[in-house]
């Protein structure tokens, strides 16, 4: 039985986001199933459905890692008009507001998801539109 009033999944209800909250039997990781009571003391990821342990999450980057490097092994240069795609692990890295990423020029970042560095080369381009008066 729910010791958390409101359980989504308890109710049939489909728990839409890591917010909800959960009784301990279903207060579990996405991928391993260990229960946070168990985890305490220690960091959680936390995703859309719920959370995932640090082991499941370090599993899941090398995995990525793995899976990109072994697709793109001869490529060393990857562009994206969204913002810096990790040439390790293949991360989208979107700008921030007050970042180099708007800076003309080569600087040094680190991936979001992978923590590796890699050389950024943000190249500006201005388009300028015109109308009829």
């Amino acid at each position: 039985m729910s010791d958390v009033k409101g359980c989504p999944i308890c109710e049939g209800k489909e728990s839409k986001a890591w917010s909800d909250k959960r009784c301990e039997a279903h207060d579990v990781c996405d991928d391993c199933g260990i229960k946070r009571k168990d985890v305490i003391g220690k960091s959680v990821w936390g995703t859309c459905n719920n959370f995932r342990c640090i082991p499941c999450e370090e599993k899941r980057k090398q995995e990525k890692y793995d899976n990109f490097q072994a697709k793109h092994q001869e490529e060393d240069e990857f562009y994206d008009d969204r913002g810096a795609i990790c040439p390790h692990c293949g991360n989208l890295n979107e700008p921030d507001c007050d970042s180099d990423y708007y800076e003309d020029g080569e600087h040094d970042k680190q991936c979001d998801d992978c923590r590796k560095d890699f050389k950024l080369n943000t190249s500006i381009l201005f388009t300028y539109y015109t109308t009829k008066t």
